[in-house]
């Protein structure tokens, strides 16, 4: 009786730790079991260099049952996607190697078109198998990314306005510390249009733009809301090769708190580094 009762525990045992095991992966083996052939994920990200070519973007593509020897199965690019074909290629096939559970596509990534809002290239496996069922396609949104050295436009800078409102200067002429909040964007503090409080000035570099956010007084014109600065019209650039001197240019008033704000686009002030 001893012994059957260890045996006993020991088949408990074993039934204990298979149940465990098949929390991490539960394979059909009913004889009419399909295989579930799925992408890792139904959306990817894929930001690419300015100026880049080549560039990889690792896909999973996963199987719910194994094999022996390996299984390839058809990718097809949707005619629905919007991406610009010179940005991307997708191959053909995805080959999963025997006792595997999945495998990898390389998707090649191109800045030849791309701008820096996403375009979309949704991708699907196809299977001739009746015994693999497969699951939904991904999208592929590729975007134009441009790494900013984490010293560049940082530091001291002698701010110096170039146009008047009101008989204001629009910024005011002095020292700045730009910091850099994020990977690409730039910030000081300054007054605006003769205001008593500094005011946080944002400006994101935004792949060879430099792109002033908006930023809000407490003056206000005819219509009542604060004169509010924003992006320029035409945006000015910069070169990572030197950041000693910038042009910003910005719109005044873009919320036309004033009468004739329209005419007041593409204001500047000049940025210069303090060695």
């Amino acid at each position: 009786m001893k012994k059957i009762f260890f045996l006993g525990l020991l088949s408990v045992a074993t039934l204990v730790s298979c149940d465990r095991e098949s929390e991490l992966r539960i394979v059909d083996t009913s004889s009419n079991a399909k295989a579930l052939l799925s992408f890792g994920s139904t959306n990817y990200d894929f930001a690419v260099e300015i100026n880049t070519t080549n560039q990889m973007l690792p896909v999973d593509v996963n199987v719910s049952t194994i094999s022996n020897v390996d299984r390839t199965f058809n990718v097809v690019v949707e005619a629905s996607s919007d991406a610009d074909p010179q940005n991307y290629t997708v191959p053909a096939s995805v080959t999963i190697p025997a006792n595997a559970y999945s495998g990898t596509l390389m998707i090649t990534g191109n800045d030849v078109t791309l701008e820096t809002t996403s375009e979309t290239a949704t991708i699907t496996l196809v299977s001739s198998d009746t015994n693999v069922a497969v699951g939904p396609s991904s999208n592929i949104r590729l975007f134009q990314v441009c790494p900013i050295p984490s010293t560049y436009m940082v530091g001291n800078y002698q701010i110096t306005n170039l146009a008047t409102r009101f008989g204001r200067a629009l910024i005011e002429t002095k020292v700045a510390n730009v910091t850099a909040p994020t990977a690409t964007s730039r910030s000081f503090t300054n007054k605006l249009l003769g205001e008593t409080v500094d005011r946080n000035i944002t400006l994101g570099l935004v792949c060879n733009s430099i792109v002033m956010a908006d930023v809000s007084t407490n003056l206000v014109c005819t219509a009542g809301n604060p004169i509010t600065y924003g992006a320029a019209t035409n945006n000015s650039s910069y070169d990572l090769t030197d950041d000693s001197t910038f042009i910003v240019n910005f719109n005044f008033d873009v919320t036309a708190s004033c009468a004739n704000s329209a005419a007041w686009v593409n204001q500047s002030f000049i940025m210069t580094k303090i060695p």
